[in-house]
């Protein structure tokens, strides 16, 4: 069946979750259609234009010739929107072909070392992330650490037992800057939230920081302060984190905490320095924006060879992160999958699915069923459409 499958059509819905998600279909002649979903953007009309520009590449081309298919769209570490397209249709052409041969993606990628696949969840501060806006620091009481601590409460209640929170910076009513260089001030604040998050959520639970890149000195320092309250990982720690090997190496080796980054990064090439270089303990490529399921085994695989752990990153809708579930079921050095959108009460309504996708303990079970294993569930999609989209139309 699958030398006489083609693909005749490829049509993108924008859906306005706390991020855009932009949601790909592809049909084909056979009647087997495949979902994906690229990369938010916040132009998200951008990542729709780059998708839609790769039709007539991929019209008329045998689907389940997934490898060969992206390198013909060219994939490039130069062409960070691109790759985001590229991804989410890369995730739909598994999708049709774990369809046309009748099995689960994580077969396709080589076989799962998991049954099930762990949930962290973006807490972000004192608020989750909802909208954009939330973002924001004009709200600065959303950024003490009572309120960190608040939010950390009704979030680890979910069941999650790998919390993450952002401290990229401090509103100026909460602490002073007074220059390039963090102030004692600043570390302290940074330091009193790290405490109250450890204090609220216990021991049993894990906790980690993104600290959305800072000076290689002010690195060293902030992560060394809170070192006490043993961090799973403190995530971004210098400026333009992945193309900065030689700055996160130095921090990596000052310091015990893990340090982990690559969310932004395109191709497996592009992980290439950070991995050999050892300056880095834990990779988190975005199955959404490397180029796909295929190209994140492969940094995987790389950072396994170099004794790495890894930890994807993900903002999607359900339908990526259940695309993206199959790679991390096939990873041999797999930590968890990021979840963001604890913020937004109907994200699983995006896909057909009966239960908790996510379980009480902060698990997606990896499906078993041909593809990905879910379909969209268009009543909710239509419902959530960014203004002027459509529904595949």
């Amino acid at each position: 069946m699958a030398t006489d499958i083609k693909i005749t059509d490829i049509r993108v819905a924008v859906v306005a979750g706390n991020f855009s998600w932009p949601l790909i279909r592809i049909d084909t002649n056979a009647g087997i259609v495949g979902y994906g979903e690229a990369f938010t953007d916040p132009w998200p009309q951008r990542i729709k234009r780059a998708i839609l520009d790769r039709r007539e590449v991929l019209i008329g081309q045998d689907p389940t010739d997934v490898v060969p298919l992206v390198q013909r769209m060219r994939l490039s570490p130069f062409d960070n929107t691109g790759a985001k397209a590229i991804s989410g249709l890369e995730m739909a052409l598994w999708d049709i072909t774990g369809k046309v041969y009748g099995i689960p993606v994580y077969k396709l990628l080589g076989g799962k070392f998991r049954n099930e696949v762990r949930i962290y969840v973006d807490c972000h501060a004192g608020t989750p992330i909802r909208t954009r806006a939330d973002y924001s620091y004009e709200h600065p009481e959303n950024y003490t650490p009572e309120a960190f601590a608040k939010n950390a409460h009704w979030i680890k209640e979910l069941g999650f037992s790998l919390l993450k929170f952002d401290l990229y910076g401090i509103p100026q009513e909460l602490a002073k800057s007074h220059g390039a260089m963090y102030s004692t001030e600043q570390i302290d604040y940074c330091t009193a939230v790290v405490q109250a998050l450890r204090e609220e959520i216990g021991w049993k639970r894990d906790l980690a920081i993104d600290y959305g890149g800072k000076v290689t000195c002010d690195a060293i320092r902030l992560i060394t302060q809170a070192e006490p309250y043993r961090l799973s990982w403190a995530e971004d720690i210098v400026p333009y984190n992945g193309y900065n090997a030689d700055a996160m190496a130095e921090v990596t080796r000052a310091v015990k905490t893990p340090t982990l980054t690559g969310e932004l990064l395109s191709t497996a090439l592009a992980f290439r320095n950070i991995i050999t270089k050892q300056a880095i303990r834990i990779v988190a490529p975005d199955l959404s924006c490397i180029g796909g399921l295929y190209e994140g085994i492969k940094v995987a695989i790389m950072a396994h060879a170099e004794n790495i752990l890894c930890a994807p990153h993900n903002v999607c809708s359900p339908i990526g992160t259940m695309a993206a579930v199959h790679a991390c079921a096939a990873m041999p050095n797999f930590v968890g999958l990021e979840f963001h959108a604890v913020g937004v009460p109907w994200w699983q309504e995006v896909i057909e699915f009966e239960g908790r996708l996510i379980d009480e303990r902060g698990y997606i079970q990896v499906p078993d069923r041909p593809g990905i294993g879910v379909e969209p569930n268009e009543a909710a999609i239509r419902a959530h459409l960014l203004p002027g989209e459509t529904y595949f139309e």
